[in-house]
């Protein structure tokens, strides 16, 4: 494999739906080939039959500021998912890059995902959950799923109803947004004999009944006890 050396920093290219360039990493990299050159001409940047860059990105663009010479070769054939691997082995991808990765390339569950991220700030899998609403997108909707591109919103109603409602959980429960409280609270909040003004009532009174719940199934008896808390037998009501 023949390794080029180049100054026409311009023929290379940025593959569509790569992770944007993170300028702390490239002041880093700047700082160190600043100090001994030879770093970055020992690790070439990977490139395709296109120019575009598949590793490297980040020392090409710190190359370019201290006008250096930039050593790559050329891999025919690579595409997206390789540098989505290539760098995985490097730096992980968080959800957010994958996000922004697919969302860049057109699809649209991926900015819902995104928009929703910056206005509830949510976990991942809180989001994965909340953002499959009650179909079958719920089983389907794995990380794993997520990464290859493949995940798929549901119902956005559902969806905002139970980002809101969580939140009016959190104000009165600090740990409503951990990811066994909040899929807890969507099992109970998606059953049809659910009034959200009922439960926030109660949990104004009686949080302090979860504050030793940890699992899934822990919050899911608390959920309900509170719920019902000073209900005669025959007005409880069975969430789950």
């Amino acid at each position: 494999m023949k390794i080029l050396t180049t100054l026409d920093y311009d023929q290379f290219q940025r593959i569509e739906g790569n992770r944007p360039i993170n300028n702390t990493q490239v002041r880093k990299l700047y700082e160190s080939i600043a100090e001994d050159p030879s770093i970055a001409m020992a690790t070439p940047i990977i490139v395709n039959d296109k120019m575009e860059v598949l590793d490297g990105q980040h020392r090409l663009a710190a190359m370019k500021k201290l006008n250096l010479p930039v050593s790559y070769f050329e891999v025919e054939s690579m595409g997206l998912e390789q540098v989505q691997r290539i760098n995985s082995s490097t730096k992980s991808w968080t959800p957010v890059d994958y996000a922004r990765s697919f969302m860049e390339l057109g699809n649209e569950n991926y900015k819902i995902y995104l928009q929703y991220k910056k206005k509830y700030h949510f976990s991942h899998q809180i989001l994965l959950e909340y953002l499959s609403g009650i179909s079958q997108n719920a089983k389907a909707n794995t990380t794993p799923a997520f990464k290859r591109g493949k995940f798929k919103v549901g119902d956005l109603n559902v969806a905002t109803r139970l980002c809101d409602q969580l939140l009016d959980m959190a104000s009165v429960y600090p740990r409503a947004t951990t990811r066994s409280f909040a899929l807890a609270f969507k099992r109970a909040a998606t059953s049809p004999k659910y009034k959200h003004n009922q439960m926030m009532e109660k949990m104004n009174l009686h949080a302090d009944l979860l504050r030793d719940a940890v699992l899934i199934e822990d919050c899911m008896r608390r959920l309900e006890k509170i719920y019902n808390f000073h209900m005669g037998i025959n007005n409880r009501t069975r969430l789950f």
